[in-house]
């Protein structure tokens, strides 16, 4: 029998990660992603996916970030039947991510259906609170090297870096074997410890990202100098820090930083505050799951929490917005589209004494890309906002591998034996990526573009 291999979604993109396998009867979806970003990248998730749900065994996740798993809803509002398998720190994550979806969903489907009349197709909720509250009952958890079976395919997950929980997915079907990368991490993140470098040699097929392929990105390691940086400036200012940043891995990662940084120098000593509902929820996931993936043991970590004011209410988050006087905010989301870091940032940008930090990727069309173009006027709920704040920015603490080490993962694989399938990736980063794969691993035909 022929297995049948089919891409549906991060298509020359890096959103809405599906991987579709078939052998006879039995089938699998290898992630289950939203598409984010603009309104033409965000209009595919109402398409509908060119398989038989009703046949789909499983679904299987690399891990939790909301453009792998965000769709899971959907597919059980269509008709799937079957169980979700992953990690136990993915499916505590994406319990956290796909939850804090529902609301967004709702949101999205009344401003469609407003701007674009209550027949047309995008004013449907993707899915409701109650496909959430089910899907999310399907999870089975699966450990790191335990091999599982789902009808034709065996599987086994391997340790992926990226975030907790996050791994590499080995599987074995017919006479076949392929690995998919999911999202690969960094060799020297802060938080957790580098992708298991795998013996790529006994797999056929080889499913790699490459979000980062075309850059090469300074060594983790400054991420202490940048927040000792700004704790400098901050205390010679007498100000504050509003850090806008994603909810999981990169809140808890600053979090351990800035813990670190004031441990080692008291003198630049500041009240800190966590102030992102989703944040302190996964921190505590985080902190529950720890295990042997990360890099930071689970007493430094916890301690670094405790350093932090959590507000978990909307009384907590208002009390601080009207606090004067030093403090270190980090909220979210990480790209200033949405959450209580708007609130903040409404205040914080007319001082010029203080220091609003994006330390991410900041897509296009949000606040936060026009914060580091330089825009000294934004505009925030139909209000114009003068920028005087100091904005900076750092690309250093993403949780991607990039080209260099890409590369190192795939080097690797047979030169002789195995096709390499780069994916999760715009056209330019993939580009870029081949090249240097044909100069220093494969020859062009064990290498496709999907």
């Amino acid at each position: 029998m022929e297995i049948i291999y089919k891409k549906l979604g991060a298509n020359k993109n890096v959103t809405g990660s599906k991987h579709f396998l078939e052998l006879g009867k039995d089938s699998i979806l290898i992630d289950c992603g939203l598409y984010q970003g603009p309104w033409e990248v965000e209009k595919k998730n109402w398409e509908e996916l060119d398989i038989d749900l009703a046949k789909l065994k499983a679904v299987v996740l690399t891990h939790a970030h909301l453009d792998h798993s965000g769709y899971i809803p959907r597919l059980y509002k269509k008709g799937f039947k079957g169980d979700i398998y992953s990690t136990y720190l993915t499916s505590k994550l994406a319990t956290i991510v796909i939850e804090d979806s529902a609301s967004i969903m709702a949101q999205t489907a009344k401003k469609n259906a407003e701007n674009m009349g209550k027949k047309s197709k995008y004013g449907e909720l993707l899915y409701s609170e109650a496909e959430v509250n089910h899907s999310l009952k399907r999870f089975i958890i699966k450990k790191e090297k335990e091999s599982f079976t789902i009808g034709a395919f065996t599987l086994k997950f391997h340790r992926a870096g990226h975030i907790p929980g996050a791994s590499l997915l080995e599987v074995f079907v017919g006479n076949k074997s392929l690995l998919f990368s999911g999202d690969l991490g960094r060799q020297d993140d802060i938080l957790m410890k580098e992708p298991d470098y795998l013996d790529l040699k006994k797999y056929d097929y080889v499913f790699s990202e490459s979000t980062y392929g075309n850059r090469e990105r300074e060594p983790q390691i400054t991420q202490y100098d940048e927040v000792l940086k700004l704790l400098k400036e901050r205390k010679s200012k007498g100000s504050s820090i509003l850090i806008a940043s994603f909810a999981i891995a990169r809140t808890q990662g600053l979090m351990y930083l800035v813990d670190k940084v004031l441990r080692d120098h008291p003198e630049l000593e500041v009240d800190c505050f966590l102030d992102s509902p989703m944040g302190i929820r996964a921190s505590e996931a985080i902190l529950s799951g720890h295990d042997d993936s990360f890099q930071v043991s689970k007493e430094d970590l916890e301690r670094s929490f405790l350093r932090f004011k959590f507000c978990r209410e909307s009384w907590e988050s208002n009390e601080l917005f009207e606090k004067d006087g030093p403090r270190l905010i980090i909220s979210s989301s990480g790209m200033l589209s949405g959450g209580r870091v708007l609130k903040h940032f409404s205040k914080f940008a007319e001082n010029e004494d203080d220091f609003i930090f994006l330390p991410g990727y900041q897509g296009e069309g949000t606040l936060g890309r026009s914060l580091i173009a330089g825009e000294k006027k934004v505009s925030h709920e139909e209000k114009e906002i003068e920028v005087k704040a100091t904005i900076v920015s750092s690309m250093a603490f993403s949780s991607h591998a990039d080209q260099g080490e890409i590369l190192d993962f795939i080097s690797h694989v047979s030169a002789q034996e195995t096709k390499v399938i780069l994916s999760h990736g715009e056209v330019e980063s993939m580009a870029a990526l081949k090249e240097k794969i044909i100069q220093q691993v494969l020859e062009e035909d064990f290498l496709q573009l999907s």
